[in-house]
Protein backbone atom coordinates (compact mmCIF):
# COMPACT_ATOMS: atom_id res chain seq x y z
CA UNK A 1 0.00 0.00 0.00
CA UNK A 2 1.17 3.22 -1.19
CA UNK A 3 0.49 5.73 1.84
CA UNK A 4 1.63 9.46 1.46
CA UNK A 5 4.15 11.03 3.33
CA UNK A 6 2.27 13.36 5.26
CA UNK A 7 0.02 10.59 7.17
CA UNK A 8 2.89 8.34 8.02
CA UNK A 9 3.64 9.83 11.36
CA UNK A 10 3.39 7.60 14.19
CA UNK A 11 3.43 7.37 18.16
CA UNK A 12 4.70 5.04 20.06
CA UNK A 13 3.95 4.75 23.95
CA UNK A 14 6.66 2.63 25.91
CA UNK A 15 5.57 1.79 29.27
CA UNK A 16 7.74 0.01 31.87
CA UNK A 17 11.20 -0.99 32.61
CA UNK A 18 14.33 0.97 30.75
CA UNK A 19 14.44 -3.01 28.83
CA UNK A 20 11.39 -2.43 27.26
CA UNK A 21 12.23 0.83 26.06
CA UNK A 22 15.00 -0.25 23.97
CA UNK A 23 12.57 -2.47 22.47
CA UNK A 24 10.52 0.48 21.91
CA UNK A 25 13.78 2.30 20.49
CA UNK A 26 14.85 -0.35 17.97
CA UNK A 27 10.80 -0.79 16.50
CA UNK A 28 11.38 3.16 15.90
CA UNK A 29 14.79 2.80 14.01
CA UNK A 30 13.12 0.20 11.78
CA UNK A 31 9.92 2.65 11.58
CA UNK A 32 12.08 5.56 10.33
CA UNK A 33 14.19 2.98 7.92
CA UNK A 34 10.83 2.80 6.29
CA UNK A 35 10.01 6.62 6.11
CA UNK A 36 7.74 6.95 8.95
CA UNK A 37 8.30 10.05 10.88
CA UNK A 38 8.06 9.35 15.20
CA UNK A 39 6.18 12.15 16.59
CA UNK A 40 6.32 12.95 20.25
CA UNK A 41 2.36 13.21 20.75
CA UNK A 42 0.07 10.80 19.45
CA UNK A 43 -2.57 14.15 18.62
CA UNK A 44 0.17 14.42 15.85
CA UNK A 45 0.18 10.90 14.94
CA UNK A 46 -2.04 8.89 12.09
CA UNK A 47 -1.25 5.51 14.31
CA UNK A 48 -0.36 4.81 17.31
CA UNK A 49 1.58 1.33 19.01
CA UNK A 50 1.20 1.33 22.56
CA UNK A 51 4.64 -0.80 23.63
CA UNK A 52 3.36 -2.69 26.57
CA UNK A 53 4.60 -3.99 29.84
CA UNK A 54 3.34 -7.24 31.71
CA UNK A 55 5.87 -7.72 34.28
CA UNK A 56 3.39 -7.08 37.29
CA UNK A 57 -0.41 -6.38 38.22
CA UNK A 58 0.15 -2.39 38.36
CA UNK A 59 2.10 -2.52 34.92
CA UNK A 60 -0.43 -4.87 33.26
CA UNK A 61 -3.23 -2.15 34.69
CA UNK A 62 -1.03 0.46 33.16
CA UNK A 63 -0.85 -0.88 30.01
CA UNK A 64 -4.80 -1.61 29.77
CA UNK A 65 -5.20 1.86 30.40
CA UNK A 66 -2.97 3.24 27.69
CA UNK A 67 -4.86 0.76 25.20
CA UNK A 68 -8.46 2.11 25.45
CA UNK A 69 -6.97 5.84 25.32
CA UNK A 70 -5.78 5.15 22.41
CA UNK A 71 -8.72 3.36 20.93
CA UNK A 72 -10.83 6.55 22.55
CA UNK A 73 -8.16 8.19 20.28
CA UNK A 74 -8.28 6.74 17.29
CA UNK A 75 -12.39 6.35 17.27
CA UNK A 76 -12.28 10.11 17.26
CA UNK A 77 -9.11 10.92 15.15
CA UNK A 78 -8.98 7.45 13.03
CA UNK A 79 -5.77 5.89 12.25
CA UNK A 80 -3.73 2.35 13.33
CA UNK A 81 -3.26 0.81 16.73
CA UNK A 82 -0.50 -1.62 17.37
CA UNK A 83 -0.09 -3.69 20.64
CA UNK A 84 3.38 -5.35 21.08
CA UNK A 85 5.44 -5.98 23.77
CA UNK A 86 5.05 -7.82 26.77
CA UNK A 87 1.51 -7.80 27.96
CA UNK A 88 1.08 -8.53 23.70
CA UNK A 89 3.22 -11.46 23.83
CA UNK A 90 1.94 -12.76 27.37
CA UNK A 91 -1.93 -12.43 26.54
CA UNK A 92 -1.47 -11.89 22.86
CA UNK A 93 -5.11 -14.23 22.05
CA UNK A 94 -7.15 -12.55 24.70
CA UNK A 95 -6.00 -9.03 23.53
CA UNK A 96 -6.96 -9.92 20.17
CA UNK A 97 -10.52 -11.45 21.03
CA UNK A 98 -11.41 -8.78 23.33
CA UNK A 99 -10.26 -5.30 21.55
CA UNK A 100 -11.34 -5.43 18.33
CA UNK A 101 -10.21 -2.10 17.76
CA UNK A 102 -6.85 -3.07 17.47
CA UNK A 103 -5.32 -3.70 14.47
CA UNK A 104 -2.74 -5.89 15.56
CA UNK A 105 -1.49 -7.57 18.64
CA UNK A 106 2.08 -8.56 18.30
CA UNK A 107 4.47 -10.24 20.37
CA UNK A 108 8.33 -9.10 21.18
CA UNK A 109 10.45 -8.60 18.69
CA UNK A 110 8.80 -8.37 15.13
CA UNK A 111 9.73 -4.94 14.56
CA UNK A 112 9.57 -6.10 10.46
CA UNK A 113 5.97 -6.85 11.56
CA UNK A 114 4.88 -3.90 12.77
CA UNK A 115 6.16 -1.89 9.87
CA UNK A 116 4.45 -4.17 7.59
CA UNK A 117 0.81 -3.57 9.42
CA UNK A 118 1.11 0.07 9.23
CA UNK A 119 1.99 0.12 5.54
CA UNK A 120 -0.74 -1.85 5.18
CA UNK A 121 1.50 -4.59 3.82
CA UNK A 122 0.36 -7.33 5.72
CA UNK A 123 -3.50 -8.36 4.40
CA UNK A 124 -4.92 -11.07 6.70
CA UNK A 125 -7.95 -12.53 5.70
CA UNK A 126 -10.14 -10.55 8.63
CA UNK A 127 -8.29 -7.63 8.33
CA UNK A 128 -6.14 -7.79 12.10
CA UNK A 129 -3.39 -9.63 13.16
CA UNK A 130 -2.04 -11.39 16.10
CA UNK A 131 1.52 -12.96 16.29
CA UNK A 132 2.89 -13.95 19.23
CA UNK A 133 5.92 -16.70 18.43
CA UNK A 134 7.74 -18.02 21.16
CA UNK A 135 10.03 -16.50 23.70
CA UNK A 136 13.12 -18.88 22.99
CA UNK A 137 13.02 -18.71 19.12
CA UNK A 138 12.07 -15.11 18.70
CA UNK A 139 14.23 -13.12 16.22
CA UNK A 140 18.13 -11.82 16.40
CA UNK A 141 18.83 -9.14 19.42
CA UNK A 142 21.25 -7.76 17.28
CA UNK A 143 19.03 -7.33 14.38
CA UNK A 144 19.21 -3.53 14.77
CA UNK A 145 21.54 -0.76 16.05
CA UNK A 146 19.69 1.75 16.71
CA UNK A 147 20.36 5.36 16.76
CA UNK A 148 21.85 7.48 19.57
CA UNK A 149 19.26 9.15 21.48
CA UNK A 150 18.65 12.75 22.29
CA UNK A 151 19.78 12.78 25.60
CA UNK A 152 23.48 12.43 28.25
CA UNK A 153 22.54 9.21 28.37
CA UNK A 154 21.38 5.91 26.82
CA UNK A 155 20.25 2.10 27.69
CA UNK A 156 22.35 -0.67 26.46
CA UNK A 157 20.60 -4.12 26.13
CA UNK A 158 23.15 -6.48 26.95
CA UNK A 159 21.05 -9.50 26.82
CA UNK A 160 17.31 -10.54 26.78
CA UNK A 161 15.50 -13.29 28.76
CA UNK A 162 16.33 -14.96 32.12
CA UNK A 163 17.46 -18.03 33.13
CA UNK A 164 17.48 -17.52 37.15
CA UNK A 165 13.43 -19.02 36.96
CA UNK A 166 12.92 -17.04 40.03
CA UNK A 167 8.96 -18.30 41.59
CA UNK A 168 7.50 -15.30 41.61
CA UNK A 169 8.89 -13.82 38.16
CA UNK A 170 7.13 -14.41 34.71
CA UNK A 171 10.14 -12.72 32.87
CA UNK A 172 10.96 -16.23 31.74
CA UNK A 173 7.18 -16.81 30.66
CA UNK A 174 7.39 -14.34 28.41
CA UNK A 175 10.90 -13.40 27.26
CA UNK A 176 12.25 -17.34 27.28
CA UNK A 177 15.34 -18.30 28.26
CA UNK A 178 18.69 -16.33 28.80
CA UNK A 179 20.00 -14.65 25.43
CA UNK A 180 23.14 -12.88 25.52
CA UNK A 181 24.28 -10.31 23.10
CA UNK A 182 27.65 -10.32 20.86
CA UNK A 183 30.03 -8.61 22.33
CA UNK A 184 31.35 -6.81 19.42
CA UNK A 185 27.75 -5.50 18.23
CA UNK A 186 27.54 -4.09 21.88
CA UNK A 187 30.52 -2.22 21.07
CA UNK A 188 29.78 -0.67 17.84
CA UNK A 189 26.30 0.62 19.23
CA UNK A 190 28.15 2.08 22.69
CA UNK A 191 31.05 3.96 20.17
CA UNK A 192 27.80 5.10 18.19
CA UNK A 193 26.03 6.21 21.10
CA UNK A 194 29.14 8.04 21.78
CA UNK A 195 29.72 9.73 19.01
CA UNK A 196 26.58 11.04 19.11
CA UNK A 197 27.00 12.58 22.38
CA UNK A 198 25.66 10.56 24.99
CA UNK A 199 27.70 10.25 28.32
CA UNK A 200 26.25 7.99 29.99
CA UNK A 201 26.07 4.49 29.25
CA UNK A 202 23.40 1.86 31.09
CA UNK A 203 23.81 -1.67 30.39
CA UNK A 204 20.60 -3.53 31.16
CA UNK A 205 19.63 -6.86 31.13
CA UNK A 206 16.80 -9.32 32.96
CA UNK A 207 19.94 -10.01 35.26
CA UNK A 208 22.99 -7.78 33.73
CA UNK A 209 25.45 -9.99 35.87
CA UNK A 210 24.80 -13.04 33.78
CA UNK A 211 25.76 -11.88 30.72
CA UNK A 212 27.40 -14.60 28.46
CA UNK A 213 26.47 -17.57 31.10
CA UNK A 214 24.54 -19.67 28.83
CA UNK A 215 27.40 -20.59 26.77
CA UNK A 216 28.80 -21.42 30.08
CA UNK A 217 31.09 -18.45 31.69
CA UNK A 218 30.36 -15.24 32.96
CA UNK A 219 31.49 -12.74 30.00
CA UNK A 220 30.98 -9.42 31.63
CA UNK A 221 34.03 -8.51 32.72
CA UNK A 222 35.78 -8.74 29.39
CA UNK A 223 32.52 -6.74 28.18
CA UNK A 224 33.55 -4.31 30.53
CA UNK A 225 37.27 -3.61 29.93
CA UNK A 226 36.12 -3.63 26.27
CA UNK A 227 33.97 -1.17 26.80
CA UNK A 228 35.88 0.71 29.17
CA UNK A 229 38.48 0.77 26.47
CA UNK A 230 36.49 3.15 24.13
CA UNK A 231 38.01 6.70 23.67
CA UNK A 232 36.14 9.60 25.74
CA UNK A 233 34.96 10.90 28.55
CA UNK A 234 31.81 8.56 29.76
CA UNK A 235 30.48 6.84 32.31
CA UNK A 236 29.12 2.85 32.25
CA UNK A 237 26.48 1.79 34.42
CA UNK A 238 24.98 -1.35 35.26
CA UNK A 239 21.49 -1.74 36.34
CA UNK A 240 20.25 -5.36 37.60
CA UNK A 241 22.86 -7.53 38.97
CA UNK A 242 21.46 -10.33 40.75
CA UNK A 243 23.55 -11.28 43.78
CA UNK A 244 23.97 -14.67 43.16
CA UNK A 245 25.93 -13.74 39.61
CA UNK A 246 27.27 -11.19 41.10
CA UNK A 247 31.17 -12.65 41.14
CA UNK A 248 34.62 -11.70 42.56
CA UNK A 249 35.88 -11.16 38.98
CA UNK A 250 32.74 -8.55 38.02
CA UNK A 251 33.12 -6.85 41.57
CA UNK A 252 36.86 -6.69 40.65
CA UNK A 253 36.54 -5.35 37.50
CA UNK A 254 34.19 -2.68 37.87
CA UNK A 255 37.08 -1.49 40.92
CA UNK A 256 39.82 -1.08 38.08
CA UNK A 257 37.68 -0.18 35.03
CA UNK A 258 37.73 3.73 35.78
CA UNK A 259 34.83 4.56 33.33
CA UNK A 260 32.52 2.09 35.25
CA UNK A 261 30.86 4.40 38.07
CA UNK A 262 31.15 3.11 41.68
CA UNK A 263 27.35 2.08 41.63
CA UNK A 264 25.89 -1.49 42.21
CA UNK A 265 21.77 -1.82 41.90
CA UNK A 266 21.75 -5.53 43.18
CA UNK A 267 18.39 -6.56 43.91
CA UNK A 268 18.07 -8.51 47.28
CA UNK A 269 14.46 -9.21 47.02
CA UNK A 270 14.57 -10.54 50.57
CA UNK A 271 17.11 -11.40 52.64
CA UNK A 272 15.78 -14.19 55.46
CA UNK A 273 16.90 -17.30 54.72
CA UNK A 274 13.27 -18.66 54.52
CA UNK A 275 11.65 -16.34 51.75
CA UNK A 276 14.77 -16.75 50.20
CA UNK A 277 14.48 -20.19 49.54
CA UNK A 278 11.04 -19.85 49.01
CA UNK A 279 11.61 -17.45 46.16
CA UNK A 280 14.27 -19.76 44.52
CA UNK A 281 16.99 -16.68 45.01
CA UNK A 282 19.80 -19.69 44.88
CA UNK A 283 21.85 -17.58 47.63
CA UNK A 284 21.84 -17.13 51.32
CA UNK A 285 21.80 -14.27 53.71
CA UNK A 286 25.39 -14.44 54.70
CA UNK A 287 25.92 -15.50 51.02
CA UNK A 288 24.68 -11.76 50.41
CA UNK A 289 26.09 -10.31 53.27
CA UNK A 290 29.31 -11.55 52.27
CA UNK A 291 29.18 -10.36 48.48
CA UNK A 292 27.56 -6.49 49.63
CA UNK A 293 30.97 -6.47 52.48
CA UNK A 294 33.46 -7.27 49.36
CA UNK A 295 31.93 -4.59 47.21
CA UNK A 296 31.93 -2.02 49.79
CA UNK A 297 35.70 -2.93 50.57
CA UNK A 298 36.67 -3.51 47.07
CA UNK A 299 34.89 -0.48 45.15
CA UNK A 300 36.05 2.83 47.03
CA UNK A 301 32.86 4.66 47.92
CA UNK A 302 30.38 2.60 46.15
CA UNK A 303 26.97 3.38 46.16
CA UNK A 304 24.81 0.43 46.30
CA UNK A 305 20.96 0.34 45.27
CA UNK A 306 18.66 -2.73 46.09
CA UNK A 307 15.00 -3.49 46.23
CA UNK A 308 13.20 -6.15 48.52
CA UNK A 309 9.72 -7.73 47.26
CA UNK A 310 7.62 -7.78 50.62
CA UNK A 311 4.61 -9.98 51.16
CA UNK A 312 5.67 -13.02 48.92
CA UNK A 313 3.79 -15.84 50.00
CA UNK A 314 6.04 -17.37 53.53
CA UNK A 315 7.14 -14.04 54.49
CA UNK A 316 6.10 -14.22 58.15
CA UNK A 317 6.27 -11.12 60.44
CA UNK A 318 9.72 -12.29 61.98
CA UNK A 319 11.10 -12.25 58.46
CA UNK A 320 9.89 -8.76 57.70
CA UNK A 321 11.54 -7.54 61.05
CA UNK A 322 14.64 -9.22 60.05
CA UNK A 323 14.39 -7.72 56.91
CA UNK A 324 14.29 -4.49 58.65
CA UNK A 325 16.89 -4.52 61.08
CA UNK A 326 19.23 -5.56 57.92
CA UNK A 327 18.29 -2.65 56.20
CA UNK A 328 19.01 -0.23 59.18
CA UNK A 329 22.39 -2.06 60.00
CA UNK A 330 23.40 -1.94 56.58
CA UNK A 331 21.96 1.86 55.80
CA UNK A 332 21.80 1.50 51.41
CA UNK A 333 22.54 4.27 49.52
CA UNK A 334 19.02 3.48 47.37
CA UNK A 335 16.39 1.13 47.97
CA UNK A 336 13.01 0.20 46.22
CA UNK A 337 10.29 -1.91 47.92
CA UNK A 338 7.25 -3.30 45.87
CA UNK A 339 4.18 -5.52 47.25
CA UNK A 340 4.70 -8.59 45.94
CA UNK A 341 2.03 -9.73 43.00
CA UNK A 342 0.49 -13.08 42.45
CA UNK A 343 1.30 -14.06 38.50
CA UNK A 344 -0.17 -16.69 36.27
CA UNK A 345 2.38 -19.34 35.24
CA UNK A 346 4.31 -18.62 38.37
CA UNK A 347 5.55 -21.31 40.96
CA UNK A 348 4.31 -18.87 43.71
CA UNK A 349 0.73 -18.44 42.39
CA UNK A 350 -0.62 -21.58 43.64
CA UNK A 351 0.56 -20.76 47.36
CA UNK A 352 -1.82 -19.41 49.85
CA UNK A 353 0.65 -18.19 52.65
CA UNK A 354 0.92 -14.66 51.32
CA UNK A 355 0.17 -12.21 54.20
CA UNK A 356 -2.97 -10.12 53.51
CA UNK A 357 -2.54 -7.17 50.80
CA UNK A 358 -3.08 -4.74 54.10
CA UNK A 359 -0.39 -6.24 55.79
CA UNK A 360 1.86 -5.93 53.03
CA UNK A 361 1.23 -2.44 51.84
CA UNK A 362 1.98 -1.28 55.64
CA UNK A 363 5.14 -3.09 55.40
CA UNK A 364 5.98 -1.42 52.07
CA UNK A 365 5.02 1.75 54.15
CA UNK A 366 7.43 0.50 57.05
CA UNK A 367 10.17 -0.32 55.46
CA UNK A 368 10.33 2.90 53.17
CA UNK A 369 10.14 5.18 56.15
CA UNK A 370 12.99 3.30 57.57
CA UNK A 371 14.82 3.84 54.54
CA UNK A 372 14.35 7.60 54.04
CA UNK A 373 15.43 8.28 56.97
CA UNK A 374 18.62 6.27 56.43
CA UNK A 375 18.86 8.62 53.00
CA UNK A 376 18.19 11.42 54.78
CA UNK A 377 21.21 10.58 57.20
CA UNK A 378 23.92 10.11 54.38
CA UNK A 379 22.72 13.32 52.00
CA UNK A 380 23.30 15.13 54.99
CA UNK A 381 27.15 14.10 55.27
CA UNK A 382 27.62 14.98 51.31
CA UNK A 383 26.95 18.85 52.07
CA UNK A 384 30.27 20.87 51.68
CA UNK A 385 31.72 18.40 49.52
CA UNK A 386 32.47 18.46 45.98
CA UNK A 387 30.73 16.12 43.61
CA UNK A 388 30.97 15.43 39.42
CA UNK A 389 28.04 15.59 38.33
CA UNK A 390 26.36 14.86 34.88
CA UNK A 391 24.79 17.57 33.96
CA UNK A 392 20.99 17.28 32.21
CA UNK A 393 18.85 19.82 31.48
CA UNK A 394 17.27 22.99 32.90
CA UNK A 395 14.98 21.85 35.84
CA UNK A 396 10.84 22.48 35.43
CA UNK A 397 10.82 21.43 39.50
CA UNK A 398 13.17 24.66 39.99
CA UNK A 399 13.03 26.79 37.74
CA UNK A 400 17.04 28.78 37.02
CA UNK A 401 18.53 25.82 37.94
CA UNK A 402 19.71 23.06 35.92
CA UNK A 403 19.34 19.18 36.71
CA UNK A 404 21.84 16.72 36.98
CA UNK A 405 23.23 13.11 38.50
CA UNK A 406 25.69 12.11 40.56
CA UNK A 407 27.80 8.71 40.30
CA UNK A 408 25.31 7.53 42.65
CA UNK A 409 22.16 8.12 40.77
CA UNK A 410 20.75 6.01 37.90
CA UNK A 411 18.24 8.25 35.82
CA UNK A 412 14.09 8.31 36.63
CA UNK A 413 14.48 5.34 40.14
CA UNK A 414 17.23 7.55 41.82
CA UNK A 415 17.80 11.16 43.54
CA UNK A 416 18.70 14.50 41.31
CA UNK A 417 21.04 17.25 42.22
CA UNK A 418 20.00 20.69 41.56
CA UNK A 419 22.72 22.80 40.35
CA UNK A 420 23.21 26.58 40.14
CA UNK A 421 25.45 26.45 36.95
CA UNK A 422 26.98 30.57 37.04
CA UNK A 423 26.66 30.32 33.40
CA UNK A 424 27.75 26.92 32.72
CA UNK A 425 24.73 25.92 30.48
CA UNK A 426 25.79 22.68 28.85
CA UNK A 427 24.69 19.42 29.56
CA UNK A 428 28.41 17.07 30.57
CA UNK A 429 30.16 17.05 33.26
CA UNK A 430 30.93 19.96 35.88
CA UNK A 431 32.15 19.32 39.46
CA UNK A 432 29.52 20.74 42.21
CA UNK A 433 30.29 22.10 45.62
CA UNK A 434 27.09 20.38 47.27
CA UNK A 435 24.93 22.99 49.74
CA UNK A 436 21.92 21.60 51.03
CA UNK A 437 20.19 17.68 50.98
CA UNK A 438 16.40 17.09 50.54
CA UNK A 439 16.12 13.14 50.70
CA UNK A 440 18.28 11.71 48.19
CA UNK A 441 18.13 15.01 46.11
CA UNK A 442 20.98 17.02 46.82
CA UNK A 443 21.78 21.40 46.11
CA UNK A 444 24.93 22.46 44.90
CA UNK A 445 26.62 25.22 42.95
CA UNK A 446 29.01 24.45 39.84
CA UNK A 447 32.56 25.03 40.74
Amino acid sequence: MNIPQAEKTVYINSLGCPKNEVDGDVLAAHLIGAGWQIVETPEKATSEIINTCGFISQAKSESIEAIFEAVFRRKQMGGRIVITGCLAQRYGKELYEQIPQADAIIGLQRPDLVVRVLNGDEKPVDGRVCWVGSPATQGALDMQIRPAPHSVYGYIKVSDGCDNRCTYCVIPVIRGGLRSREAAIIGQEVQQFIDGGVREIILVGQDTAAYGTENGKHQLPALLKQLNAIPGDFWIRMLYLHPANLTDEIIDTCAACEKVVPYMDIPLQHISDDVLKIMARRITRRQIEDRLTRVRKTIKDVAIRTTFLIGHPGETEAAFNELVSFVEDFEFDRLGSFAYSPEEGTKSFARTDAPPPAVTDQRVEHLQMVHESIVTRRSQRLIGSRIRTLLESPSDIHPGLWEGRTVGDAPEIDGTIFVTTNGKNNPGFIDVLVEDADGCDLFGTAV
